[in-house]
């Protein structure tokens, strides 16, 4: 897993929370390294032994914390990825490109990453379904990052999640 979200993970960490509590996760979850380096990858195992040990301490389910956590990243791949993201888009229209746009542009750039593949399906101006598939299954991170799209945005998504198809898990998002 790209390192950036690693370090993004860390910092939601020590500034949701307290370093004391990164700290704890460091020692408990007996992590590779106390600080991730955005230019690494780090193995997957690496951010689930971080998000269980985080959930144990904080006494949070991993999925609600997944989904805090995707709350927090968004703005910060929102600046890190701004040359790719056109002024007059709106979160409806961010989603729509976010796969050819940035997912393609981390996996030309920064080999061994592996972001999910969506497929996004415009239904009107108001609503798109969105398709996620990732063998990581990280569904309550692609949640939280939906609802910061629209924080992002400053626009109220209604997220519906749709029958599953096999691994691709869908959700219909609407502008309310």
């Amino acid at each position: 897993m790209h390192g950036v979200v690693h370090s993004l993970l860390q910092q939601f960490i020590v500034e949701t929370y307290t370093k004391e509590v990164w700290d704890k996760v460091y020692i408990s979850a007996k992590l590779q390294t106390k600080e991730y380096l955005p230019s690494n990858i780090y193995g997957d195992e690496e951010f689930s032994k971080v998000v269980i040990e985080t959930s144990k301490i904080l006494n949070k389910s991993g999925e609600i914390l997944q989904e805090e956590f995707g709350e927090f990243m968004l703005p910060h791949l929102m600046k890190m990825y701004s040359s790719f993201v056109k002024p007059t888009w709106k979160a409806l229209d961010f989603l729509e490109n976010v796969e050819e746009v940035i997912h393609r542009t981390v996996r030309l750039k920064n080999y061994g990453a592996h972001p999910p593949t969506l497929f996004v399906k415009r239904i009107n101006s108001k609503e798109i379904e969105l398709e996620y598939n990732s063998p990581r299954k990280m569904t309550h991170l692609l949640l939280g990052m939906i609802r910061g799209t629209g924080k992002y945005y400053n626009e109220n998504l209604v997220i519906t999640p749709l029958p599953q198809e096999g691994s691709i898990y869908k959700v219909l998002i609407k502008v309310h």
